[in-house]
């Protein structure tokens, strides 16, 4: 299973790297309604991720011939950033909720506008 750690981490650094470009080029089509604290959590998010992966890539090698301690400080590490993309995780959820929030509002008032105009 740990020869297969470094391939898993390549793989996500690899579909984050390009999740994160289908992002970048949805955020500039016309009509975009996303929010610059959403984009800035997405980016901190891809990023840490990136981070984390890579982290995760070059762990082995570079924990390998230390002593316990230094290990340690290295997973605990990474168990940190990982628990930080966590958290960003869910203030990303709370961001969608409160968009499609907004959303829905905003639709449901331009229907019963519509509603009264096609009445009178």
């Amino acid at each position: 299973m740990l020869a297969a750690t470094p391939w898993i981490a390549l793989a996500g650094i690899i579909i984050v790297g390009l999740m994160f470009i289908v992002e970048l080029i949805k955020w500039r089509a016309p009509g975009s309604v996303i929010s610059r604290r959403h984009k800035v959590t997405r980016t901190s998010l891809a990023l840490l991720m990136e981070l984390l992966f890579g982290l995760t890539w070059f762990g082995l090698s570079l924990t390998s011939g230390r002593d316990v301690a230094g290990q340690l400080v290295y997973w605990t590490v990474c168990l940190t950033i990982s628990v930080a993309v966590f958290v960003l995780a869910l203030v990303e959820l709370g961001e969608v909720a409160k968009q499609f929030t907004k959303l829905n509002k905003r639709a449901f008032r331009d229907f019963v506008d519509d509603t009264r105009r096609d009445t009178k």
